[in-house]
């Protein structure tokens, strides 16, 4: 072969070659089914030649530049990734967790038509080769396909040629896949107060997860990075709903920094909105009104700084609908606790003197008193600074902390389980570890710990409950944090301790009487400059200690004097300021008291002068256990016991003389000043109170009785151990209550609620329309019960002649227990058409009761079935009806919810609404239990 029949040959191979290397080759990449297509010498790696950090996606790049040149190699690995990639934060970390050393250009994004495409060079140096690698991210929301390609540092064009063709020749997969089809919008919808809540999402990006806790909707990405968590706050303000908010962030992480709160329209509703970040993680948290009371709060969490762009976040929030919901069945709000009765000597005390709204909810006594005379106060899910400006939120906490809080070197320590955590603030301190309970003062904080030769923390196993004993060490910290110990306590459990102005501790608490003791003593002890201890008064029960400007007020019981504040200054005995219940000391700097009081609905800042105080605080209810008996005592021996109603205004009259005489005040009138009196008698327990003091308390209650509308029951004779023993048993008929003055008095003195006969129960029966008979003879209590009951009315009841029960019924218009206990008999009996003929005629009476018209509607809903649609439906706005003639009934409530239920089978929102708001009314008993099984029902529980 000649010359040129060689070179013919060559350069026919070289077409050949040429024509073979423009072939197009396809690869299958990853497991959701994208694709590459490339151009050239491209070869999958078999499985033996993988480098099994990198997965299966694995190919070398062949590619000679001429005939007979140098054959270059560049590998490419494509890496499948599941994951919500949003915007170039997210990218940027992602190609920085693959971080060599060596130079690097910067991150090039670009959006291209089908994904958006991040690219990054480095220059490595690997075991003494120079290389050159390139990484690409290929991303989809939810998806994204990591391309690395590398090669000697020479054939950098070949490592860019590589990377060029699989972006773009890269596919993802197509709609028809399974992948695909998961990016089609679907959208969580739930019901939230008066709002209907749309969130439109593709699966491919997030799953939903199953509710937990409160949290109504939970929608956490793909790789689980990000989540967005829907749920309620209930709040007096938007306001409000954001500080807690806030407050729940920070407890997560208290290192949190927050933007400020911006004012936006959010779903064409206003809102309010803010960031945070703790630098690795952002929130952003959007609040708006559900309904008057209850707030949405949508939030939003992400890795990264607050400053990121995230256009998937911000076009997620921005599909959200929030569509207000015109109800089948309005709700009236919910029942508010009924207000302490406030005509007594305490309250109009308190209204005289100067105040202001307090915290919502007291915990304890204040732990501190700040050197501007204000005091940091423990409320439940909060720490607040109070003073005659008014309540400040100093940080927001968990209702489920022990302890305490302090104020200490410009920052707020809370006691946590097993640690103290600190809130706002950019002070240097000493943190209070180790430490049970904290207080401070100016410059200096105060520490109550274990000491490390503790006693025994528990009593012998033979003791059924125990108390937590322990030997503590009060520690004095300086601002340098050198710390001193200031005293010991041997054998004590410590509620609380605070310092005043000038050094001085209080602690209280309990300390163990002997070995085995289970609730020990009441005790406070003063600890001086100096170290001394000084026990402060003896105690049957203390409820706060606050400082003093020469010393300390204590709120309690003393085992010898009245229950109220008192003031321990100096080394003085004790002196009543004021003197009652439902009080919290703050202080007493100047020439004032200033302390909490409890009005019922609402508690009250009050600042009183010392004159104020010694002229009519302690006048309010100044009666120990000691006055009890000895004014019972001489009561007892002046005069007999009274028969009649009459002898028995003469009897009152004479104590209240007696009290004037002895203490400056008469006995003053209210049944919340009675249970003050109950309270003061205990020393210990019920079963200590003195056969004196108990006749006294049985004469003032069957007076109060009496003064709420009861009636006393005359007796022909009667003596003073019949005031003092329960010689007739209480007992409750559907006509009247009888029962004797002592057993109202051992059930008032047996249990802190007051028992089935306590004074609560009693002033209940009668607002039911029950008479109350009291009276000392059993007898003639039973006599005049059977005076009320009419004739025939038991055989009436048993045959269910309405003939008869009507008319009965007619005569007691106020008196729900008997038609409760009528309707009852009736629906045992199984006389259905009975009791719904007699409920309808009590029903459209015009001063027709609760009872009377549940007991109505609710033969008509029970007798109901499934295919009574319209006729529910027709029901139901009766049902609604009754309900706003009786918007704190909680059985019509659950009607309602029953009704609905049958009438919007479609929509089983309108039944849940009126179960949950039964639920949330009720808190115990028959009526919770059933709207809480109805609830479950609904759940498919």
């Amino acid at each position: 072969m000649n010359v040129r029949i060689a070179r013919s040959v060559v350069a026919a191979l070289l077409l050949v070659a040429a024509a073979a290397a423009q072939e197009w080759q396809t690869f299958a990449i990853g497991k959701v089914g994208a694709a590459v297509e490339v151009d050239g010498d491209w070869r999958r790696r078999v499985e033996d030649e993988y480098d099994e950090d990198y997965g299966g996606d694995q190919f070398e790049v062949r590619h000679r530049a001429a005939a007979f040149g140098r054959l270059r190699r560049a590998q490419v690995v494509v890496r499948e990734v599941r994951s919500l990639l949003d915007g170039e934060g997210d990218l940027r970390r992602l190609l920085d967790a693959w971080n060599p050393s060596g130079a690097a250009t910067p991150v090039e994004i670009a959006s291209l038509p089908s994904f958006v495409h991040a690219t990054r060079t480095y220059e490595v140096v690997s075991q003494g080769v120079q290389l050159v690698v390139r990484c690409d991210l290929l991303v989809r929301p939810g998806l994204a396909y990591h391309v690395m390609s590398w090669s000697d540092r020479s054939d950098a064009a070949l490592v860019a040629s590589c990377a060029a063709q699989v972006v773009d020749g890269f596919a993802f997969p197509g709609a028809d896949s399974e992948w695909g089809s998961s990016e089609a919008p679907t959208r969580a919808e739930l019901r939230i107060g008066g709002l209907r809540v749309v969130v439109p999402f593709a699966e491919a990006v997030w799953q939903r997860l199953p509710v937990t806790g409160d949290a109504p909707l939970v929608l956490e990405s793909v790789g689980g990075d990000q989540r967005l968590t829907g749920f309620v706050i209930a709040a007096a303000s938007v306001d409000a709903a954001v500080g807690a908010e806030r407050g729940g962030l920070l407890r997560w992480d208290d290192s949190l920094v927050a933007t400020p709160v911006r004012a936006v329209s959010f779903a064409g509703l206003d809102a309010k909105v803010f960031d945070a970040s703790t630098g690795k993680t952002s929130f952003r948290s959007v609040c708006v009104e559900a309904e008057p009371g209850r707030y949405l709060v949508l939030r939003y969490r992400a890795p990264g700084a607050v400053d990121e762009v995230r256009p998937h976040r911000d076009a997620l929030l921005a599909a959200v609908q929030l569509v207000p919901i015109v109800e089948a069945v309005q709700l009236p709000p919910l029942p508010k606790r009924s207000p302490r009765r406030i005509d007594d000597r305490l309250a109009a005390f308190v209204d005289a003197c100067r105040t202001f709204p307090g915290p919502s909810a007291v915990r304890s006594q204040p732990v501190q008193m700040l050197q501007d005379q204000s005091y940091v106060v423990r409320g439940w899910g909060q720490l607040d600074r109070v003073d005659w400006d008014g309540t400040s939120r100093l940080a927001d906490l968990s209702q489920d902390l022990g302890g305490t809080g302090v104020l200490w070197r410009g920052q707020v320590w809370v006691q946590h389980p097993g640690a103290w955590r600190a809130y706002g603030g950019a002070g240097s301190g000493p943190a209070p570890q180790d430490a049970e309970l904290a207080t401070a003062n100016d410059d200096t904080l105060w520490l109550w710990r274990r000491a490390a030769d503790a006693t025994p923390a528990m009593p012998p196993p033979a003791v059924a409950r125990g108390w937590p004993w322990h030997d503590g060490l009060l520690v004095q910290v300086d601002a340098q944090g050198a710390s001193v110990e200031r005293a010991r306590l041997r054998a004590c459990s410590i509620d609380g301790m605070i310092a005043n102005r000038r050094g001085d501790v209080a602690l209280h608490g309990f300390q163990r009487r002997a070995f085995g003791d289970e609730v020990g003593r009441s005790v406070v002890w003063r600890v001086a400059a100096d170290g001394v201890v000084h026990e402060l008064g003896a105690w049957t029960s203390v409820t706060g200690v606050a400082p003093a400007r020469d010393g300390f007020v204590v709120a309690g019981l003393p085992v010898d004097g009245a229950a109220g504040i008192w003031l321990f200054a100096d080394d003085r005995p004790g002196e009543l300021l004021v003197s009652g219940d439902r009080m919290q000391p703050l202080g007493q700097p100047f020439d004032r008291l200033e302390f909490l009081f409890d009005g019922g609905d609402a508690s009250y800042f009050v600042r009183a002068t010392l004159a104020d105080c010694r002229e009519r605080g302690r006048l309010c209810q100044p009666f120990s256990a000691a006055d009890l008996d000895a004014i019972g005592a001489e009561l007892m021996a002046t005069v007999a016991a009274p028969r009649s109603a009459q002898e028995l205004t003469l009897a009152c009259g004479l104590a209240d003389d007696l009290a004037q005489r002895r203490c400056g005040a008469p006995f003053a009138a209210g049944s919340d000043e009675l249970a003050v009196l109950f309270r003061c008698s205990r020393s210990g327990d019920g079963s200590r109170v003195s056969t004196a003091c108990r006749t006294l308390l049985a004469l003032l209650t069957a007076r109060q009785v009496v003064a709420d509308g009861g009636e006393f029951v005359a007796a022909d004779a009667a003596d003073w151990s019949a005031w003092n023993e329960a010689r007739g048993s209480g007992e409750s008929t559907p006509f009247a209550l009888c029962v004797a003055p002592a057993v109202v008095v051992a059930d008032e003195l047996s249990d802190d609620y007051g028992g089935a006969f306590g004074l609560a129960r009693l002033r209940e029966a009668r607002g039911n329309g029950l008479r109350v008979l009291i009276g000392v003879h059993g007898d003639a209590l039973q006599q005049r019960e059977r005076v009320l009951a009419p004739a025939g009315f038991g055989s009436a009841l048993a045959t269910g002649d309405t003939a008869v029960l009507a008319p009965v019924l007619a005569a007691a218009p106020a008196n729900a227990p008997l038609r409760e206990a009528v309707y009852a008999a009736l629906a045992d009996a199984g006389a259905a058409a009975a009791l719904q003929s007699l409920a309808e005629e009590q029903a459209r009476r015009g001063e027709a009761l609760p009872v009377d018209v549940v007991a109505w509607l609710g033969m008509r809903v029970g007798g109901l079935t499934a295919g009574d649609v319209e006729v529910a439906r027709a029901l139901c706005g009766e049902v609604q009806a009754a309900l706003d003639r009786f918007p704190g009934e909680p059985r019509l409530a659950l009607l309602l919810g029953d009704v609905a239920r049958l009438a919007f089978a479609d929509d089983p929102a309108q039944a849940r609404r009126c179960y949950e708001w039964v639920t949330t009314a009720v808190h115990h008993g028959p009526l919770h239990e059933r709207a809480a099984r109805a609830l479950r029902e609904l759940d498919g529980r």
